[in-house]
């Protein structure tokens, strides 16, 4: 069979089964079919029950509806292959008008049922390997997919939402999140985090003649954290100094562990395994005891109860979210121009901070900022970063902005902590809205310390 053009009644034709499922034909365009007729042939292949279109399903609707009387079209030979079809399709809508999320994510994942690779499938269509394993992640799960057409999130956010397929808590919550108008990258890194500690509380719970319990807080009566607890009455030998089986022997039956949050990384909070001992003071063990501002009545213990437990929630959610800001910042970092008014910001910290001196920890945030590679530095990423900039000198600029930032994010404690910097709470203010300003969407614990709900959701 020999390919041909023919001219054929619009409404003759068989639309079929193609990738794009949202058709969008505008007014203008029927209307320039119209007046102009269909200029480019429409594409179709004979099969038993007539001829039906691969390529041209918008111009064969629009021809329609404008009731034109024929149309040109290019009779092509029937394509070998279903998974062929489909290619084709995705090749042909992309060049004219970019597919939808929704049609990407089922045509891949249509391709890969088939039998392709994502290799081939990448090789095939021209896309991206990234953006095929994305489009097969979301075309996998329910969730991400009704998310994509029903929430209209983007396919970003629906490719996080497949990543906890699996557990339906976890993905109504982020769908609800995007909803709301709040980063969803919060709180899916929330629940990775919450992940995390699972994992570590699972451990606990499978070890012999421990018991699992809450973090404990620093003035604490019983348990006691063995970082509070000392072997002698002086408080000079350390709890904490002693091997495990010492522990162990220590504590009997008293011994407890828990899950404590060690900060930020890259990868999302970390997280270590500590003990603590219940019965210390009878075990002969010493401690500090803080008694004079203890509650007096049921309803301050009540209260006091209730407030530590949204402390450790804040500081929790805090650490999630300086996750996602630091990913944000080192965004940011990569920008060929700066947002306008960077320059007032680093002149800022520069003359409050002139005399003093960066942390570990602060140079730690810097080089996270500027993605610097480990180096040989056992004591301080600071060498690194130097060495980094020497290299780079064009992206001075940057680098002070990292240098800037990675101080405000590396300051003692504000990695977990920085929402209870009362001493500083203008500056804190200041700086969570400025990044908001510049593009990054505060979360809602952020927006709550910075005094500005409606900024996370605006």
């Amino acid at each position: 069979m020999s390919e041909s053009i023919e001219r054929v009644d619009p409404s003759t034709l068989i639309i079929a089964a193609n990738v794009r499922t949202e058709t969008k034909i505008s007014k203008e365009f029927v209307a320039s079919i119209k007046q102009h007729g269909v200029k480019v042939p429409i594409t179709v292949q004979r099969i038993d029950e007539g001829l039906a279109v691969i390529d041209g399903q918008r111009r064969t609707l629009a021809a329609v509806d404008a009731g034109l009387a024929d149309v040109p079209v290019f009779v092509v030979e029937p394509l070998s292959d279903e998974k062929d079809r489909i290619v084709d399709q995705l090749i042909v809508n992309d060049q004219r008008e970019s597919l939808g999320a929704v049609e990407t994510a089922a045509a891949v994942k249509q391709l890969e049922l088939f039998g392709m690779t994502a290799t081939a499938i990448a090789r095939k269509t021209g896309y991206k390997r990234e953006h095929v394993n994305t489009a097969l992640a979301v075309g996998s799960s329910e969730a991400a997919s009704t998310a994509l057409r029903e929430h209209q999130v983007s396919f970003d956010d629906a490719a996080i939402i497949a990543e906890f397929e699996g557990d339906a808590e976890a993905q109504s919550e982020l769908v609800q999140y995007a909803a709301s108008g709040y980063n969803l990258r919060h709180s899916a890194q929330q629940w990775r985090d919450k992940r995390a500690q699972e994992a570590l509380e699972a451990t606990i719970e499978a070890m012999e003649g421990v018991t699992l319990i809450g973090t404990p807080s620093y003035d604490q009566a019983d348990p006691k954290s063995v970082h509070s607890l000392y072997l002698d009455e002086a408080r000079r030998d350390s709890l904490n100094e002693v091997e495990h089986e010492r522990l162990v022997e220590l504590a009997g039956d008293g011994l407890c562990a828990y899950v404590q949050s060690m900060g930020w990384s890259s990868e999302g909070q970390k997280f270590e395994v500590r003990y603590a001992i219940k019965g210390w003071k009878e075990r002969g063990l010493f401690g500090y005891e803080y008694g004079s501002t203890k509650p007096t009545t049921p309803e301050e213990v009540e209260a006091l109860k209730q407030q530590r437990r949204l402390d450790r929630q804040t500081t929790k959610d805090w650490a999630s979210a300086t996750t996602v800001r630091i990913a944000w910042l080192a965004e940011l970092a990569q920008r060929k121009t700066m947002p306008k008014g960077w320059e007032l910001e680093v002149a800022r910290h520069v003359v409050s901070t002139a005399s003093t001196n960066f942390s570990p920890n602060q140079w730690a945030a810097v080089a996270a900022i500027l993605q610097v590679p480990e180096g040989t530095s056992a004591y301080s990423r600071r060498d690194d970063v130097s060495a980094w900039l020497e290299q780079h000198p064009a992206r001075a600029p940057h680098a002070a902005v990292a240098i800037a930032f990675g101080a405000i994010e590396g300051r003692q404690d504000f990695d977990r902590k920085g929402w209870q910097a009362h001493d500083a709470a203008d500056r804190i203010r200041r700086y969570l809205l400025t990044l908001h300003g510049w593009g990054y969407l505060l979360s809602e614990v952020e927006a709550r310390v910075a005094g500005a709900e409606h900024a996370a959701a605006a």
